[in-house]
Formats: structure tokens, sequence, C-alpha cells
């Protein structure tokens, strides 16, 4: 009998082992029904890993870098990050204030070279130089250029007339040609690369506004017509960088009203004449939206005059109100008008 419940026990127990593991077979079935689809669908959209050829490239590249030898993308090109588009869109002007005008022209060489002159011998001053016009030009912008001998003989009279003899000439050149602002390159090729360095001043001063530069490694056998095409490469996207701080200074300056360099140079007979230029600068404030001296001397008055350009259209419209207004002072006598930039002399 005791057998016989001892055997009932057994079958009850494998009965149960039986259930058990069943369950569990059944548990693990469904899940590895779940999960399968899932494994296939990760792998699937897995990116796949590099080939063997690609593995190969990366493993030459790697050696060269280790010998000091420029990788291919070292070697090329800055391209513009911005579309003619997107610079459209971030840097443009409002509606009731018109475009300034600009002029590029070539920094100081520190050879005594009048700016034509640099651009004449310099084949990647040009090449800079018309880059910087076109691409301006094709934004919207009056852009004027200096090209003639003639001009710049009449730019090295005008920096004898100007008291203190400027040294910087893209400074005399802008104003002479009636420029806003005026935009200094500088391009330099060394050490395996090529440079970039665009800076933009105010015409009415020279002071500067803003910075940009850029530059890349030689691209490929180094000839100058290569060199050139690098140079032109470059500018598009430098430039892109300098607009915006010009058009920022612009919409600023022209919500003062127009500027006008005006240069008084005082004649010795009035040289003691007491408060003559206060006198003048008080009687100009009067006139126009604003005066700023530049410098002050017993023999000149250099300064510039905003004035509400609808008013005042034009140089020989601000001459006359200039002229009336300091008849009471002294006699003044016409020197130089052109564009934006008056000499007269108070006699």
């Amino acid at each position: 009998m005791k057998g016989y419940q001892e055997l009932d026990t057994a079958t009850a127990a494998l009965d149960a082992y039986k259930t058990y593991h069943g369950n569990q077979m059944r548990i693990l079935t469904y899940c590895l029904a779940f999960t399968i689809p899932l494994v296939i669908m990760a792998c699937a959209a897995a990116p796949a890993g590099p080939s063997a050829q690609e593995q190969r490239a990366r493993a030459h590249a790697a050696y060269d870098e280790l010998d000091g030898k420029p990788s291919p993308a070292a070697s090329q090109e800055v391209e513009p990050t911005q579309s003619s588009e997107e610079v459209e869109a971030i840097h443009k002007l409002p509606a009731n204030v018109p475009s300034p005008v600009l002029m590029a022209i070539p920094a100081n060489s520190g050879k005594d070279l009048s700016p034509s002159e640099v651009v004449a011998h310099n084949p990647y001053a040009k090449a800079a130089m018309e880059s910087i016009n076109d691409l301006l030009t094709e934004r919207g912008y009056d852009v004027r250029s200096l090209t003639a001998q003639d001009d710049m003989s009449n730019i090295l009279q005008m920096q004898n007339d100007i008291s203190g003899k400027e040294n910087d000439l893209s400074y005399i050149a802008s104003l002479y040609l009636g420029a806003d602002v005026y935009v200094k390159f500088i391009v330099s090729i060394k050490d395996e690369r090529v440079t970039v360095e665009l800076s933009a001043h105010e015409a009415s001063t020279g002071r500067q506004i803003g910075t940009a530069s850029g530059s890349a490694k030689y691209k490929g056998d180094i000839n100058e017509t290569k060199l050139k095409k690098q140079i032109q490469g470059l500018i598009p996207d430098i430039l892109s960088k300098l607009e915006g701080p010009i058009q920022s200074y612009w919409v600023n300056n022209w919500n003062k009203g127009a500027q006008y360099k005006l240069v008084m140079r005082i004649g010795e007979r009035l040289w003691d004449s007491e408060g003559l230029q206060e006198n003048c600068i008080s009687a100009l404030q009067g006139l126009f939206k604003s005066v700023k001296v530049n410098t002050m001397t017993q023999q000149t008055i250099d300064l510039v005059v905003y004035v509400d350009a609808a008013q005042y259209p034009d140089v020989t419209s601000v001459y006359s109100a200039i002229r009336n207004s300091l008849s009471s002072f002294a006699q003044v006598k016409k020197n130089t008008l052109v564009n934006k930039f008056i000499i007269l002399d108070l006699e």
C-alpha cells in the first residue's frame, strides 16, 4: 500500500514538472516570435559598415598623414558656405535706406606705390579687386573703381590739400570717387597657403568698420592662373562675412544723415580771429543734422557733416548752404567740390 502511495506521489510530481516546463516553452516561443522580426528590422535599418575599398583608402590617408603628406581634402579651396539667396536674405537693407556706394582698393603696399600701380603690377591684387567688384555689383551695390591715372593725379593733389597729408591713399581715393565705404584687401601667398584679408572702412574718416579673412592650401601645381582662381574662390565667403558689419554701419549712419567730408582752410589773416573756429562749428550745427569734428587747428578745421538728403541732395547744395552760413565770419572760397568731399578756404 505504501508503495502505491509513493508511486502516485511520483506520478503527480512528474505531471507537475511537465506542466511547468510546457508553460515555459510556450512563453519562450512567444518571446522568440516577437523578438526575431524586431532584430531583422533593426539589422535592415542599420547603416552598412565601410567597404573593404573604403577601409583601404582610410588606411592610406592615415599613412600619408604620418608621412607629412597633405590629404586631398586639405588642399581644396574654401567654398562659400552660403548661397547668394541666403546672403541676400541675411543682409537686406530696409526699404527706406538706399544701398551704400562701395569701392575695393588694395591696402598700402609699403613700397610707395599708388593703389592703381599696385593693381597694374600685381596680377593677384587685380584678380582680387575684380572679384570683389563683380560680387558687390551682383548684390546690387553701386561700385566705384579706380583705374585711370588722371584720377590718381587728382587724388594726390587732394592729399596735399588736406591737413596732415594723409598717408592712406585708400581713404583719399574713396573720398574723390564718392564712395561711402571702401573695402581694403590684402592678398598674401606664403607657407604653401593663399590668404585674403578684407577690411571695411568709413570713407569720410577712414575708421575701420569690420574685418574678415580666409585662406586655403595651394591646390595642385603652382601657377599664376590657378592661384588667381583660388584667390577668387576664397573671396565670396569672406565678403559675405564682411557685408553684415557694412550694412549695420550704413543703416545706423543713414539715420544720422548723409555724410559729407568738409575741410576748411583758414587764411593767415584770420589766424588770430577770436572764436572763429567755434563760431563756424556752431553755425554748421544749426544748419545740419549733426557735425563731427575730426581735427581743429589754427590753420584747418577737418570735420564730417550729416545732412538731410532730401533737403541737400548733392555736394553743390551742401556747399551753398555752408557758404551762406559762414559769410558773416569770413569770405568763403570754393577749392574742391567732388562727390561727398568739400574743401573750402576762409579768408
